[in-house]
């Protein structure tokens, strides 16, 4: 998302996503949810809990322990450790619409990099 983009008056929806990567996937996993609970629950249940066994190594027990008590920051940090995936969480971020453009496109698109003469 542009690092410029602003909600300013906080009225536009939000989600939370989850990234899930590993250097030679291409391309990563996106879980889209409504709150970091959801979010959560998706990667324990969909992410976490269906990796096969054997892809844990002795990290096995210790997720499952994890998983059955709910400690899902904990679940996911083991996950992460025996399978080398990574997974990256936006928390609040804005839905983008075409009606939050719509009155301010013209004026924004003369201030954006683009449209700069080169070299200054």
């Amino acid at each position: 998302m542009s690092k410029s983009f602003v909600d300013h008056d906080g009225k536009l929806p939000r989600v939370v996503y989850a990234v899930v990567r590993q250097m030679d996937e291409d391309p990563p996993e996106v879980l889209l949810g409504a709150s970091e609970e959801s979010i959560g629950h998706a990667l324990a249940l969909d992410v976490i809990a269906a990796t096969p066994p054997e892809q844990l190594g002795g990290y096995l027990e210790e997720v499952r322990d994890a998983l059955v008590e709910r400690r899902w920051a904990e679940a996911l940090v083991l996950w992460m450790e025996a399978t080398n995936k990574a997974v990256d969480v936006y928390p609040d971020e804005p839905v983008l619409t075409s009606a939050i453009y719509e009155e301010t496109i013209e004026l924004e698109l003369q201030f954006k990099p683009i449209f700069r003469d080169p070299g200054t």
